[in-house]
């Protein structure tokens, strides 16, 4: 799944746990011998929900590794332009300090 994807199914967990915790107060009120299929219920939401959330984050910090690299590669690039940039003017005041001699 991508990104939105899960976000979007983590909203529809989430509203489907609020509905079970819902439930199972209702039926703790009204029915309290019936609880343990609510609660099962809810537990197995709560587990569902929780295993999105950490696909979500792992794919958080790997975007954010990412990020870091591309930002480095940037970096990286941009010193060596620099470098490239000076290396005329380098070699001739290298062949100018040669011809001078010491």
């Amino acid at each position: 799944l991508e990104a939105e994807d899960l976000s979007q199914e983590a909203v529809r967990v989430h509203r489907l746990l609020r509905a079970a915790g819902l439930d199972l107060l209702d039926c703790l009120v009204h029915n309290p011998f019936d609880h343990p299929t609510k609660l099962r219920r809810f537990a197995q939401l709560t587990e569902n929900l929780a295993a999105l959330l950490h696909r979500m984050r792992a794919r958080e910090a790997r975007a954010l590794v990412e990020q870091r690299l591309r930002q480095d590669i940037e970096a990286k690039q941009d010193f060596v332009r620099e470098l490239t940039a000076k290396l005329p003017g380098l070699r001739s005041r290298a062949a100018a300090l040669a011809v001078q001699g010491p």
